[in-house]
């Protein structure tokens, strides 16, 4: 009887400490609106790097005088300070909704309007013709059923045979995973690994489904901003200081989206050995690799460290809306993301599985298309210096991200007007971060339509 008045005590203690965290959180978010009202009246930044890093080391303190396991208590401050960013960010109007150009493009040619397409990385070009025939054989021969979750097996072969060719490795093919699009891949890629309050690096400007997907799986991002004037190059030093025991992992993007830029491998080898010193994850996003315009190091040429490595089938063959994608890692890891993607969507269809087998084959198909996009860059690059405009040329990618010298330029405004005004569709910097002086030009257009709404952008400006 004693024990059972006690477990109960005890059990009261347990509820009114946690009622005490409730009543105590809601305080914290009160006084973040507070501070949300003074730092926009005197016109400061919602994140302050030095106030959460002194911040981090006095929990560590706590964490130590109390006997709290240190990766709880920097989880329990990660979830604290991202609520504090949102309601801060919310507060003084920083979170924005970027206008759907595609969208309302779409809805203006419903209209008779000939619009301009510079906001879709969707190349021009069709699909190798092997890959439609296959489909169609595929199709016809009741190739139409499931498959095991994992991919079949021939392309997964084919995918490692034509990575260890690219990259020297020797990739199996149960180290591949095939999934429907490199969106995906990145989402159960993440979830296999994040869970409430860890951290994930990444840097920016940056693909923005990145971030999205570890908000949605209750991680954090610790943004690294970068910028034109160092060459889109992350600062190694800002990356070990963000480094703490909430840090599952890092994410990469290159060659970058929007930037088009390519580390350098000695940068990406400072990279990976802060990853490995810190039994980190290395995702790394190739999507964009076939376009690379110089020497390019994939993750997958440092296997010292715990990497993942996406890419997809979208960009290299034209295949878009075939929806099909990959990733590579070690066994058992492709293991977790495979019971992942079982739970969701069973697998990807096979007729689109065996029109990827063909696309693989199609080498001298990609090579003329990259050319013609590398060429794309170089004219299109070359049109937009004429204007008031700052431009890191691209290693690689299907972009252009040049920022606008004019004081007080707004992307997502002069978006929006040069779409309803011009016809011209592009893609606002702070989409990709707090870049609202830059745009991303998309080059999947034949060039004269591209002369032909930089032409039209340029008017704007001036």
């Amino acid at each position: 009887m004693k024990r059972k008045v006690k477990l109960e005590a005890f059990r009261d203690d347990i509820k009114g400490i946690t009622l005490e965290i409730i009543r105590l959180t809601s305080k914290r978010a009160s006084i973040s609106k507070q501070i949300a009202k003074l730092k926009a009246k005197e016109g400061l930044a919602v994140e302050n790097p030095e106030v959460e890093k002194e911040l981090r080391r006095t929990v560590l303190e706590a964490c130590e005088k109390y006997g709290l396991d240190r990766e709880l208590g920097l989880r329990l401050l990660s979830l604290l300070v991202k609520d504090s960013t949102r309601l801060q960010s919310e507060q003084m109007g920083k979170i924005q909704s970027p206008i759907s150009v595609f969208s309302e493009a779409k809805a203006l040619e419903k209209e008779g309007r000939k619009v301009i397409h510079l906001e879709i990385g969707e190349p021009d070009f069709p699909p190798p013709p092997s890959v439609v025939k296959e489909v169609i054989r595929s199709i016809s021969s009741g190739e139409t059923h499931y498959t095991e979750p994992q991919g079949i097996l021939e392309l997964r072969e084919s995918i490692a045979t034509r990575l260890n060719e690219r990259f020297g490795r020797d990739v199996k093919a149960k180290q591949v995973i095939v999934t429907p699009g490199a969106r995906f891949a990145l989402y159960i890629s993440m979830a296999s690994t994040i869970t409430a309050g860890d951290e994930v690096i990444m840097f920016q400007p940056m693909w923005p489904a990145a971030k999205q997907c570890v908000d949605r799986l209750g991680g954090r991002a610790r943004v690294l901003r970068t910028e034109m004037e160092n060459g889109w190059a992350p600062s190694m030093d800002e990356l070990s200081d963000a480094i703490n025991e909430a840090t599952k992992m890092i994410v990469l993007n290159y060659p970058n989206n929007p930037t088009g830029k390519i580390l350098e491998e000695s940068v990406l080898r400072s990279i990976v050995d802060l990853a490995r010193k810190n039994n980190l994850i290395v995702l790394s996003d190739e999507v964009y690799f076939a376009y690379a315009f110089k020497a390019f190091k994939s993750i997958l040429e440092f296997p010292e460290c715990r990497s993942i490595c996406i890419s997809s089938f979208s960009k290299t063959y034209a295949m878009t809306g075939f929806r099909i994608g990959y990733a590579i890692s070690d066994a058992d890891t492709i293991s977790r993301l495979t019971k992942l993607q079982s739970l969701s969507l069973t697998s990807v269809a096979e007729f689109v599985q065996r029109a990827a087998v063909k696309a693989l084959e199609a080498k001298d198909y990609v090579q003329k298309n990259v050319r013609a996009i590398k060429q794309r860059v170089a004219a299109a690059s070359k049109e937009l210096k004429k204007l008031p405009i700052s431009l890191y040329p691209p290693d690689g990618g299907l972009y252009l991200f040049p920022r606008v010298e004019s004081d007080g330029f707004d992307s997502e405004n002069f978006a929006s007007e040069l779409l309803k005004n011009h016809y011209v569709a592009i893609t606002p910097g702070n989409v990709f971060g707090d870049y609202p002086d830059c745009l991303r030009l998309s080059v999947c257009q034949p060039e004269q339509i591209l002369f032909d709404g930089i032409k039209r952008l340029g008017e704007m400006l001036r």
